[in-house]
């Protein structure tokens, strides 16, 4: 599930963009959780990094685009930022932003759909990292699409991946930032889990690849919103 955020105050626009999204997901099979926003400042309110693209307006009311992307920034470095303006010159500061397109008004659906799918390739090569881990036995490169969730006992973090496990020493509090926007979240301070291979959630116990983790009561709301914003359900579990 690709989760995007559509900041844009024209409606027509609005619906333009998520009729090409929908276009783009039946015909690439891509799933899209779309939140539209009229104005920066609702998009901004209590932003928690929770999406994957951002389309953004430059020309908006009140904070502009330009404005509310270096607060976005603020918050979150590794979004995808798409511009979306009727006059190219006015995108020209959104290398300040690390933005990677721009949409200049009006598009045709195949002009968008290219530039999604760069969007959407830049996505996937972040979302993949490998990372070589000393084990017991040597070096083990892991790939972060394969791994299920990192469990610490004591001084050794122990790596449980789609085709066995593999055990290094490590704290998760150096092993989190290596998985930053891998879809990565703790359910407690034992476990990193990959919500890529969340089953479900039933009280305090979260399904993983098909085994069953503890969630502590303290990190039980962040975890179960982070679950439904990765799946796009928008309901408590």
């Amino acid at each position: 599930m690709i989760r995007v955020a559509i900041v844009e105050d024209e409606n027509q626009w609005a619906e333009t963009l998520t009729s090409y999204l929908g276009r783009y997901s039946s015909e690439n099979k891509t799933p899209f959780e779309i939140v539209r926003f009229a104005n920066a400042d609702s998009f901004l309110d209590g932003y928690r990094a929770e999406y994957d693209i951002v389309f953004m307006d430059i020309g908006l009311p009140g904070t502009s685009g330009m404005e509310a992307a270096k607060k976005l920034r603020e918050k979150d470095k590794s979004v995808a930022l798409v511009f979306v303006t009727n006059m190219m010159q006015f995108a020209v500061g959104g290398y300040e932003v690390d933005a990677l397109d721009f949409i200049v008004k009006p598009m045709s659906y195949f002009t968008f759909a290219v530039k999604l799918k760069r969007v959407m390739d830049k996505i996937a090569s972040k979302k993949e990292t490998v990372l070589p881990i000393k084990t017991d036995t040597g070096t083990v490169n892991i790939s972060s699409s394969e791994l299920k969730y990192v469990e610490i006992m004591k001084h050794y973090a122990v790596w449980h991946t789609t085709d066995g496990n593999h055990r290094s020493r490590g704290a998760l509090k150096d092993i989190e930032p290596l998985l930053t926007g891998c879809d990565f979240v703790r359910c407690n301070n034992c476990y990193l889990v990959n919500l890529k291979f969340v089953k479900g959630i039933s009280g305090y116990t979260v399904n993983v690849g098909g085994e069953e983790l503890l969630i502590s009561h303290p990190k039980r709301r962040d975890f179960v919103r982070a679950v439904n914003n990765y799946l796009g359900a928008g309901r408590n579990v």
